[in-house]
């Protein structure tokens, strides 16, 4: 396939990074991106995979007809970092002038009937509440009669109760189901140096403490073939699971919430 006639068309077909318990939710966000609906929000715990959905549709930038995409990062920032980095986006001159240079630039995409994707992340690990910016953003966007879609990925819906009227879809992305983290392992295992498998009873394992939230399961899994490494053990057993994710990753998972 020719790169330089992809579409957003083109995101139905899942890539491999996508679980098949997870198309659902990708599927709608695709759908939201091609319809242009104005606001979206991708919710989900912690390291359930929100960000790689976000960083899968971004793949297509410059590819799509007319498509602008803006992926902006939201962690740690202030109201006004935020808005900062808005005006980067469209090179506005400077942070003083965000809002009316955003009016301008949206104004221009407007007659060009050009196209636009904002990718919100981590927008609740924001150091302030950035849903009245998201707010008078989408205002903007919307008395510019132009073209853009943003999706807002956060992990507690709670956060954007002021942003509840303006919200068009609402997209929950849950963890990985038994056989979509039995794939990972089985690729994980064969694209190692040496071949280590997990046992049946060990993949049941390795979902009973992770919850299939993928984040969880990626260092498990590392974790588990380094073990298994240093022992020399040729497959991967219930044992060695519960030994690496009580000592190694359990503890770790805990401080990364206390953190957030």
């Amino acid at each position: 396939m020719d790169v330089a006639v992809l579409t957003t068309a083109h995101l139905r077909s899942p890539a491999t990074v996508i679980a098949d318990s997870q198309e659902e939710c990708w599927s709608r966000l695709c759908y939201a991106v091609e319809e242009q609906l104005p606001l979206v929000v991708l919710s989900g715990e912690a390291e359930v995979g929100k960000s790689t959905l976000l960083e899968q549709l971004t793949r297509v930038q410059g590819h799509g007809h007319r498509q602008l995409w803006f992926p902006i990062d939201a962690t740690g920032l202030t109201g006004e970092e935020f808005s900062q980095q808005l005006s980067r986006a469209v090179e506005a001159p400077s942070a003083a002038s965000t809002w009316d240079s955003l009016a301008d630039w949206f104004d221009g995409l407007a007659v060009t009937r050009g196209e636009s994707v904002w990718l919100f992340d981590h927008v609740d690990q924001a150091a302030t509440d950035l849903a009245l910016i998201v707010r008078r953003f989408h205002r903007l966007v919307e008395s510019a009669q132009a073209h853009a879609t943003v999706i807002l990925a956060v992990r507690e819906t709670g956060s954007l109760r002021a942003l509840a009227d303006c919200v068009h879809l609402w997209c929950q992305l849950p963890a990985w189901d038994l056989a979509s983290t039995e794939k990972v392992l089985r690729q994980a295992s064969a694209a190692g140096k040496v071949a280590r498998p997990y046992r049946p009873e060990a993949v049941q394992a390795v979902q009973d403490c992770t919850g299939g939230v993928a984040g969880q399961v990626h260092r498990l899994s590392e974790l588990c073939q380094l073990a298994a490494g240093v022992r020399d053990e040729r497959e991967i057993d219930v044992d060695l699971v519960l030994e690496v994710w009580n000592e190694l990753v359990a503890p770790h998972s805990v401080m990364r919430a206390h953190a957030h």
